[in-house]
């Protein structure tokens, strides 16, 4: 009976204890606790709309991209498609940012940037392709494949380094740095996701208005893709390394028909984006 007793009284003085501990901590919280200024998330627009296009002209200056054997530069060809493409999406009303409006060298993170500078809604970057094996023709259109190691956040001791990825584009409210990381990684993904919708809407609308040998949707971990920090897409428009595709390719006519399918495509895309308030209905 003692010996119970005893054991009773220390249970009971270490429950106190504990109560007591509990009870100074919900005080203090209840002191200094203050009211969020701004929700850990930031709300969602009740109707996000796309309003900015960043189009991105494929090479340049001492950048020739591919020679084709006809004696076409690629980087003429996707500047005069690339400038086709922003007359029909400004003349729809949507405002376009070009990475480069002349025959000039743009380094590859300066064409990423831009669309973090601008807060871009989406990034079309416009080339044409090259192949050893001059059988292969056709459009291609390619979204982002899987994150590899290197676009995941890497964070250093002060929390800075995010390889590559805009810190500032974050509200302030998210000071853990591990919150960061995730909010990143879903941003990712939801971008990621959105271009791969993007690049079938541009594939399949090019291939029903324009006469393609074939047209696929690719994934690829394009550099220019990698970055954009906003659904991106590369939009390959023909092998000049294959005859046919040559041919069209030197034409006028053809490409303006495949600037206008590639600004269709888009603004398929903006109407099913906004219909479904961001892919989310």
């Amino acid at each position: 009976m003692t010996d119970g007793g005893t054991s009773g009284k220390i249970c009971n003085k270490s429950f106190l204890i504990k109560a007591k501990k509990l009870l100074l901590l919900l005080i203090l919280w209840m002191f200094f606790w203050k009211e969020p200024a701004a929700p850990i998330f930031p709300q969602t627009a009740v109707s996000p709309q796309i309003q900015r296009v960043v189009i991105d002209a494929g090479h340049g200056g001492k950048d020739s991209g591919a020679i084709y054997p006809a004696g076409l530069l690629e980087k003429d060809l996707t500047l005069d498609v690339a400038q086709k493409v922003r007359r029909g999406l400004v003349d729809s009303g949507l405002r376009v940012i070009m990475t480069r409006d002349t025959d000039v060298f743009i380094p590859l993170p300066n064409r990423s940037k831009v669309s973090q500078k601008k807060n871009a809604d989406l990034f079309v970057s416009i080339h044409a392709n090259a192949s050893l094996n001059k059988s292969l023709r056709g459009l291609e259109v390619y979204s982002l494949s899987e994150l590899s190691r290197e676009q995941l956040p890497v964070f250093g001791g002060s929390g800075e380094d995010l390889s590559g990825f805009n810190l500032k584009s974050l509200p302030e409210t998210y000071a853990d740095m591990g919150l960061k990381r995730v909010v990143w990684l879903l941003k990712m993904a939801k971008d990621r996701l959105d271009s791969a919708l993007l690049a079938r809407w541009i594939a399949g609308t090019v291939a029903h208005s324009v006469p393609v040998a074939a047209h696929r949707v690719k994934e690829a971990n394009f550099y220019v893709l990698r970055w954009a920090q906003c659904p991106a897409v590369l939009v390959e428009m023909g092998y000049g390394t294959n005859h046919q595709d040559e041919i069209r390719l030197k034409s006028f006519h053809y490409r303006t028909r495949l600037a206008e399918s590639i600004v269709s495509g888009i603004l398929n895309y903006k109407k099913e984006y906004e219909k479904t308030k961001g892919f989310s209905a």
